[in-house]
């Protein structure tokens, strides 16, 4: 599905979104914390883009690239895209589409996000963290949402088989599951027909 929205907000720029209707409610309990484990490994190597994509985008002066991921969906995103630059615009399209099913997945990349993920949980786990995650079971009885928390477990990031994140992105990145959103300075006619 593809959501096309030409604003007056920044003239000569559009914002560029990969809306993934999958969070960490999809996951099951082996793999706790894939979801954001997949969302960091879209900055790594791309089929398209061998070097990654803020390599890339960095070169062509963008700087506001980030992603996230949520109990329902996971969002990426490419901010300012200056739009009279109709090469960049194909690009970052491109980009959009490794992420949506050509990410590479390589052994010693995923080994590298396992450490980046761990100082990520380290710095997150504060006591109003830990209070909100126990707090969840109370607010959201009988449900998955009560031991949701997507930056996963620790246990599961440091072992996960390399294939179950191989699995959990086949199975769960596809066209049916997936929006594109671009908004901003942008004539959605000439996106048609690139």
């Amino acid at each position: 599905t593809y959501y096309i929205r030409a604003t007056g907000a920044s003239a000569g720029k559009a914002d560029f979104y990969l809306v993934q209707n999958v969070g960490a409610l999809m996951e099951e309990e082996h793999q706790n914390g894939l979801a954001h484990v997949l969302e960091h490994m879209a900055f790594h190597a791309t089929e398209h883009f061998p070097e990654g994509v803020p390599a890339f985008l960095k070169r062509r002066g963008i700087q506001d690239l980030n992603a996230y991921t949520g109990a329902d969906e996971t969002v990426y995103h490419i901010d300012g895209v200056p739009t009279t630059d109709g090469g960049l615009v194909d690009s970052c399209l491109l980009i959009l589409h490794d992420w949506s099913s050509a990410i590479n997945l390589a052994d010693k990349e995923i080994d590298k996000e396992r450490g980046v993920i761990r100082e990520e949980w380290r710095s997150r786990n504060s006591g109003m963290l830990r209070i909100m995650t126990d707090a969840q079971a109370t607010m959201y009885p009988d449900s998955k949402y009560a031991d949701c928390m997507p930056i996963g477990s620790i246990d599961v990031i440091n072992n996960f088989p390399y294939q179950d994140i191989r699995d959990y992105y086949a199975k769960w990145y596809r066209p049916d599951l997936q929006g594109i959103v671009i908004v901003g300075d942008i004539n959605a006619c000439l996106l048609y027909t690139s």
